[in-house]
């Protein structure tokens, strides 16, 4: 209930700034495509050896994220982001399970010297993370901020690297060791990224 409201008053404040906007004002449409290196997934791992006893298993930190907006001619971005997927692998000697968590997103932004070859950015909003498998489930949306560069603005693709820091958080369930535990997989990020 918490998480759904959260979500919506988001939404409807992203809405309520994109109509306040007259509307001949330039829009620029942007689509990141990148890869991205989350800091926290061995936190994950290390929550289901503690609860379940499980110590054979495999993490993969870097993933594909995907990170649409639109940018308006003085600066103001609002964006959309899925990603980066990631997955931890453990094998439980009988078979395997493949967890998995995707993060989705919301954010504004605001872009300098948007004619340079190099125009600094920043961004914030929020992320809610789909998490699955026998181990995990979705837990708490949180708070996201970024800071980046773009590249090459010029030309038709662009290059782009930002780090960032996201509070959302998956809940490790309960096992026969401990837990439930909330971890924040996404807690700190790297990306790289080419612009279309």
């Amino acid at each position: 209930m918490k998480r759904h409201r959260f979500s919506s008053c988001w939404l409807a404040g992203l809405v309520a700034l994109a109509l306040h906007f007259p509307a001949n004002a330039a829009l620029d449409w942007r689509f990141p495509v990148g890869l991205s290196y989350t800091s926290g997934l061995n936190e994950v791992a290390d929550a289901m050896e503690d609860n379940f006893g499980l110590s054979d298993n495999w993490v993969w930190p870097v993933g594909l994220s995907f990170q649409p907006y639109a940018e308006f001619e003085f600066g103001l971005g609002i964006g959309a982001s899925l990603g980066p997927l990631a997955l931890v692998i453990v094998d439980r000697g009988w078979e395997t399970d493949v967890s998995y968590m995707v993060p989705l997103g919301l954010d504004v932004r605001y872009t300098f010297f948007r004619k340079g070859n190099a125009s600094p950015y920043v961004r914030a909003g929020f992320k809610y993370i789909l998490a699955g498998g026998d181990f995990l489930d979705s837990g708490d949306p949180g708070v996201f901020g970024a800071v980046g560069v773009e590249f090459l603005r010029k030309k038709r693709v662009n290059l782009g690297l930002e780090v960032a820091y996201c509070s959302a958080e998956v809940e490790v369930a309960k096992g026969h060791h401990g837990g439930p535990t909330d971890v924040k997989p996404y807690e700190f990020l790297v990306s790289v990224f080419a612009i279309f």
